[in-house]
């Protein structure tokens, strides 16, 4: 049997409205790009940097699309990752020699404290969430941006680097998870 008009204008309204959401979303996820380019001046490990770069645009529109508490998680989570993205590529503007046991000792321990510094923002935006499911919800998406825009910068410090700054985010945003007494 054929679709009636209305169906087809119901399935036309649908199909604007979700390519709709679509753009938006990729619009949205824009702000991503640049993170490469702030990358990329002191970097010596391309491949990972575009991979973080690509995967966290992608994550970006999913949840854009996704809405509800991950949609809202995203901007306060791509600020909270600005600090593990910037701290180990300024150890590398201060002229230490990257790729060496120096470059352990000053990056690595930047990616860390960047972790917990941005673990830390998104634990406090975390509590505004009026319930645990919310809550939970909101903190799973900001850690998994966090992750992925902090592994940007931390990829110079290596696979160390990267795993130190998760986590140390998931050990300073675990605290938003208690019930709210």
């Amino acid at each position: 049997m054929a679709p009636t008009r209305d169906e087809l204008i119901r399935r036309r309204s649908r199909t604007a409205y979700e390519l709709g959401r679509l753009r938006e979303s990729t619009w949205r996820a824009l702000c991503v790009v640049p993170f490469l380019a702030v990358a990329a001046f002191p970097h010596q490990r391309l491949g990972p940097t575009c991979m973080a770069v690509g995967v966290l645009f992608a994550a970006v529109v999913a949840l854009s699309l996704f809405g509800r508490a991950p949609g809202r998680a995203i901007f306060p989570a791509l600020a909270a990752g600005l600090v593990p993205l910037a701290a180990p590529i300024a150890m590398c503007t201060i002229g230490h020699a990257c790729g060496s046991a120096q470059c352990m000792s000053l990056c690595l321990p930047a990616c860390c404290i960047g972790g917990l510094v941005a673990g830390a923002l998104v634990a406090t935006r975390a509590r505004a969430e009026e319930n645990l499911k919310e809550r939970t919800a909101f903190l799973a998406a900001a850690c998994l941006i966090v992750a992925l825009t902090g592994a940007i910068g931390c990829t110079i410090a290596g696979t160390a680097g990267v795993l130190g700054m998760l986590g140390a985010t998931l050990l300073a945003s675990a605290p938003a998870l208690r019930t709210a007494s």
